[in-house]
């Protein structure tokens, strides 16, 4: 946020309050309509801020095109999070092999693969209001702003805007962990190898 201008908003935040957006914490009170438009692809007409059908945005945070990848999700391991690194949401799975990981700094030397060949960041679709769920408005549930959730395949049976291409902070209910803390430096451990990405959606 530093090199986009945004130093004065950043040092407001409280890191060890939750950014979630219907938690009344100072952080997501700071966010309540903020619209950094660097955050938003030119093209999607949707809305900046995710409306408030749902009861999920109360505070009418910013809904966020561009995510960060923390991860490639191997569907064949185990779901128990001591057998596989991974922490369950709501929605889905979160993943620390990425280059984005929880409270962590990762360096070039991590990406054994080199950086042409990674994906760093997504794009997250935005969907007419009138698709599939029986017409339900299914599109930014969740304003992001922290933390991190699981994209996973769409679901024509259900009725909410968690993910649909790739990891993003919008889609889950981790959207703002409470306890989160500045970047720090890595604690000395090797990152886990990034994994490959996967074609499929």
């Amino acid at each position: 946020m530093p090199y986009i201008e945004q130093t004065a908003l950043i040092d407001q935040f409280d890191w060890t309050q939750s950014f979630k957006s219907t938690d009344a914490t100072v952080n997501s009170n700071i966010l309540n309509g903020v619209v950094i438009s660097a955050f938003n692809c030119p093209s999607n007409v949707k809305p900046k801020n995710s409306n408030n059908v749902f009861g999920y945005n109360p505070r009418n945070h910013q809904y966020h095109n561009y995510v960060g990848i923390n991860g490639a999700l191997n569907e064949s391991a185990s779901s128990n999070n001591a057998d596989s690194g991974r922490c369950t949401s709501y929605y889905g799975w979160k993943c620390d092999n990425g280059a984005f990981m929880y409270n962590e700094i990762t360096g070039f030397h991590s990406f054994t693969d080199g950086t042409s060949n990674t994906l760093l960041i997504g794009e997250v679709a935005s969907r007419d209001l009138t698709v599939a769920n029986n017409g339900d408005n299914v599109y930014g549930l969740f304003g992001g702003w922290a933390g991190s959730g699981s994209a996973g395949k769409f679901d024509n049976n259900t009725d909410y805007g968690g993910g649909g291409g790739f990891t993003t902070s919008a889609d889950g209910q981790f959207s703002s962990p409470a306890g989160f803390k500045a970047p720090r430096a890595n604690r000395g451990k090797a990152p886990t190898a990034l994994a490959p990405v996967s074609s499929e959606s």
